[in-house]
């Protein structure tokens, strides 16, 4: 049952509402920012931002109806500091920045940037074709992506070696390709046809090598079969569209020339993308209304001249 359709034997608490009185909520600013959590030992336990500080704040002042965590929190904070922000990307990127580098225990995404990846391209001497995903890139790696990015890469490489051996099944598979941290090889002369479309992939150019599974698989002998291969091409068109293709749209539309982006990048580029749109759009309703002022000035000019002349 819902914690809000039990019936309660005492009012719900509102602790913060105790600690720091009604005086200090009214204080804080409506605008946009980001606010510091900490507990009675000065311990920092949370980092926020809101569009409008205190709003936002306002809302933890009670407790019923709240996730167990935002409960658990606001029974430990003693003390709260706010930072205003010149607007929401602003607070965004800036609570983006104290994240990482603070990394408060109750504040979970993007408190690890390291757990992202780079992914690696190998054409091997013997032939074929090898994907390996490093956390310090090299020339000629593509990234930085999320660590859904190794699924993506031992998924491709299953794919591409079910086409290249067509009636086989997931009992002739090598093992590495199933299970392992990789790097993921096509030890077949023929991977080398793939190195092509594996760089235009991971670059965001073409889902090259989605489409060409897509037409060369051979079909699933049965259902155990056809639900592999249905969730290996899944996972990988999902890692395409979130991964390569957003990160080359963002880095065309913010102007980035670097090869690689840096993890804590992948947070920010987003943000800086918002930001650029609404000032575009914050321009185009200035120059749209410095046109309708001139039109209307224009407009009763006429009318006067056309007044005056009837005279």
């Amino acid at each position: 049952m819902s914690p809000d359709l039990q019936l309660r034997l005492l009012p719900a608490a509102r602790p913060l509402l105790g600690r720091l009185g009604v005086e200090w909520f009214r204080s804080v600013p409506a605008r946009p920012g980001v606010y510091r959590m900490y507990d009675a030992l000065g311990r920092l336990l949370y980092v926020g931002k809101a569009g409008n500080l205190r709003a936002r704040l306002a809302s933890y002042r009670r407790t019923r109806g709240q996730p167990r965590k935002i409960v658990r929190l606001v029974h430990e904070v003693d003390r709260i500091e706010v930072e205003t922000c010149v607007d929401e990307p602003a607070a965004r990127l800036r609570e983006n920045e104290l994240i990482r580098s603070l990394r408060p225990p109750f504040n979970r995404a993007g408190t690890w940037p390291r757990s992202a990846v780079y992914v690696r391209v190998v054409v091997p001497e013997q032939g074929g074709l090898a994907m390996e995903c490093t956390r310090e890139p090299c020339p000629g790696d593509f990234g930085a992506f999320r660590a859904s990015a190794a699924l993506a890469c031992a998924a491709m490489v299953r794919l591409a070696w079910r086409v290249l051996n067509p009636g086989a099944s997931v009992a002739d598979m090598p093992r590495a390709m199933i299970s392992g941290p990789g790097p993921w090889w096509l030890r077949d002369a023929r991977g080398g046809e793939w190195v092509g479309d594996a760089r235009r992939f991971f670059s965001g150019e073409s889902p090259c090598w989605l489409m060409r599974c897509l037409r060369e698989l051979a079909a699933p002998c049965n259902r155990f079969e056809d639900a592999w291969v249905s969730a290996d091409l899944g996972r990988i068109a999902e890692f395409y569209v979130r991964g390569p293709e957003r990160l080359r749209w963002l880095r065309s539309r913010l102007g980035l020339r670097r090869e690689q982006v840096l993890p804590e990048e992948l947070d920010d580029l987003p943000v800086m993308s918002d930001r650029m749109a609404m000032r575009a759009g914050e321009a185009g309703q200035a120059s749209a209304g410095e046109v309708t002022g001139a039109t209307g000035s224009g407009g009763r000019a006429t009318g006067g001249r056309g007044a005056s002349s009837q005279g």
